[in-house]
């Protein structure tokens, strides 16, 4: 049994040596060394979506209509909305949905995008064409008037709106990965891995993955935003979560009736939305200029 797994290890590891040294490393992006503004922005927007909502009481979500519209004071610290519940804790909870919903849709879409990207660029051949047309489909196709679609087909709860956003956002990833591994199908150490017989998920695990994954998280920071602003459209035009589910794009849909007269609730949660989504593809930027620099 031993010398049967050393056996099954020998093509990848004689591939490690040809690999250059700290490559599974090298290549991860360079953190900067300063931490801008929109570094110690988006932190506080992630702890204003995680940590407020802790000290929120229970009954912080009950309708008070007797309390609706009211101003910003001791009290009610943002206001209240139409229904009358605070807009502190309303506001920090449809954060936090709308940023959990996203990172389920990039880590649902971004993996799926990784694999087929990786696969086809990889196996080549009649797959890599047939896997680059439908990635030229999805591209070319709007990928909101395709959740639209899929929605209006499949119905709008939670996990057909994960769904249809991850299959709409993964040709995003595969696009670019793929033409990172065209290259690194020429790399002696890639080479070497087909020559000693090693299986192509062996090959794929070991040796692309160390070699694309600063590239892949740079991509999906660029995304996170994006997916945002993509989950709040779909919930503002009614496609998305729906009350009683509480997102960014729920709460402007709910209060939008009301924006000529009381334009407060919607233009809170648009400025959180905004501000979220600047400081994140900020952030998003500043990793793909490292991830690129880092591949040079």
């Amino acid at each position: 049994m031993e010398s049967s797994s050393q056996d099954e290890t020998a093509p990848l590891d004689a591939a490690d040596e040809l690999q250059p040294t700290g490559a599974g490393s090298k290549r991860r992006c360079k953190r900067p060394r300063r931490w801008g503004a929109a570094h110690a922005v988006m932190i506080v927007m992630l702890a204003f979506a995680f940590i407020v909502p802790l000290f929120a009481p229970p009954d912080a979500m009950a309708v008070a209509p007797q309390h609706r519209f009211e101003p910003p004071s001791i009290e009610w610290p943002l206001g209240t909305d139409h229904l009358g519940r605070d807009l502190l804790y309303v506001t920090a909870i449809g954060l936090r949905t709308s940023i959990l919903v996203s990172v389920l849709v990039v880590l649902t879409g971004g993996l799926f995008g990784w694999l087929a990207g990786a696969f086809s660029a990889y196996v080549g051949g009649w797959v890599d064409n047939v896997l680059s047309r439908i990635m030229d489909v999805f591209f070319a196709f709007p990928a909101t008037i395709l959740a639209i679609a899929l929605l209006t087909a499949l119905g709008t709860n939670f996990g057909n709106f994960v769904f249809v956003l991850a299959l709409a956002s993964w040709v995003n990833y595969a696009r670019v990965i793929r033409a990172r591994v065209l290259t690194l199908r020429d790399e002696e150490f890639m080479q070497a891995a087909r020559l000693y017989g090693a299986s192509v998920p062996a090959t794929i695990r070991r040796h692309v993955w160390p070699n694309t994954s600063d590239l892949w998280i740079a991509v999906a920071m660029v995304q996170l935003p994006n997916v945002m602003l993509g989950e709040a459209t779909l919930s503002f035009l009614g496609f998305g979560l729906q009350p009683p589910d509480i997102s960014l794009g729920v709460v402007i849909a709910s209060e939008k009736d009301y924006l000529l007269t009381n334009s407060w609730p919607v233009l809170l949660a648009g400025l959180v939305l905004v501000v979220t989504c600047a400081s994140l593809a900020s952030v998003g930027s500043r990793l793909g200029t490292a991830a690129r620099a880092a591949l040079e």
